[in-house]
């Protein structure tokens, strides 16, 4: 018997792509000489931006696709493969989203207020004793021929798709940074911060993005998951969604953003259409699986 060293030799799709978005920015090349290829529609309601469709899924959900459509492969070899179920949405959550965070909407706000979108994964405890227990040779060979079996349905990202993720995620996160800095966008926070107005209680921020402001977070328990959304703090974090939209401060930081994503070195613009649109139909791709197998009882 054997320690299985999966997470090794064969789980590889996307890991970089998560921890480009946590790298430091300071001296990457922003946006400049050349126009992003392929823009899409414009939509301030879904924030669509220029460089979204050349960024991959994040590793937890091609791992978790991939581990669970080995089950019935490794069953007809003879094994048992108990893939625990996970929250896959609290996984993402836990380890970082590709992308910056996003203006507040009056969905999230009503939901949770300030709060942290949840990360806790039952599921993943069980999955890390799953890929550390010993296997016999046979059942390591089994496996390794049923993921082959899997990646001929949908095959690991190419270096060159890998490549261009992680570019778009750096400059994602670059043109978010620096879009709050546009003039536009710096007017806009001083208008809403006259519509919050102040609070005897509360030290509000200077703008949505440092929301909620420590004292928020402090008084409503935000950083602390799994306690009580308040629906004074509801009424705070939705009162916030409205000003953003009547001081116009939303607006102006997607196109701040978009025209920062709308231009980029010239070495990513021809990395990107030598892509196309295959991260695209590699991450709709990965989403119907996922959805397939969460239908499925996964």
């Amino acid at each position: 018997m054997k320690k299985r060293e999966r997470g090794a030799k064969i789980i590889t799709a996307g890991v970089t792509v998560i921890v480009v978005a946590g790298v430091a920015l300071a001296g990457l090349p922003a946006w400049a000489t050349g126009p992003t290829p392929d823009l899409p529609q414009k939509d301030v309601d879904a924030w669509v931006m220029p460089l979204d469709r050349y960024i991959s899924v994040s590793a937890v959900v091609s791992e978790y696709v991939e581990n669970r459509q080995t089950i019935p492969c490794m069953a007809r070899a003879g094994y048992t493969w108990d893939v625990p179920k996970r929250d896959i949405e609290a996984a993402s959550n836990r380890l970082g989203d590709v992308t910056v965070d996003r203006p507040l909407t009056a969905e999230v706000a009503q939901e949770r207020g300030y709060h942290k979108a949840p990360t806790f994964d039952p599921g993943r405890l069980a999955t890390q004793e799953l890929n550390a227990r010993a296997i016999s040779d046979a059942e390591d060979k089994a496996l390794i021929d049923c993921t082959q079996d899997v990646r001929k349905a949908i095959p690991l990202l190419s270096g060159l798709q890998n490549a261009a993720s992680q570019d778009a995620v750096a400059l994602s996160n670059a043109a978010y940074t620096s879009a709050q800095n546009d003039a536009a966008v710096v007017a806009a926070a001083r208008i809403w911060q006259e519509c919050m107005g102040s609070s005897q209680h509360l030290q509000l921020a200077d703008s949505p993005a440092l929301m909620p402001s420590w004292s928020v977070a402090d008084h409503f328990g935000a950083t602390l998951e799994g306690s009580t959304v308040s629906q004074d703090e509801r009424d705070l974090a939705l009162k916030d969604v409205a000003c953003q939209s009547s001081s116009g401060y939303r607006n102006a930081l997607y196109e701040a953003e978009w025209k920062r994503q709308a231009s980029v070195p010239k070495h990513d613009a021809d990395l990107f259409k030598q892509v196309g649109d295959a991260n695209e139909k590699y991450r709709a791709t990965e989403l119907a699986a996922l959805a397939k197998v969460q239908l499925a009882g996964g």
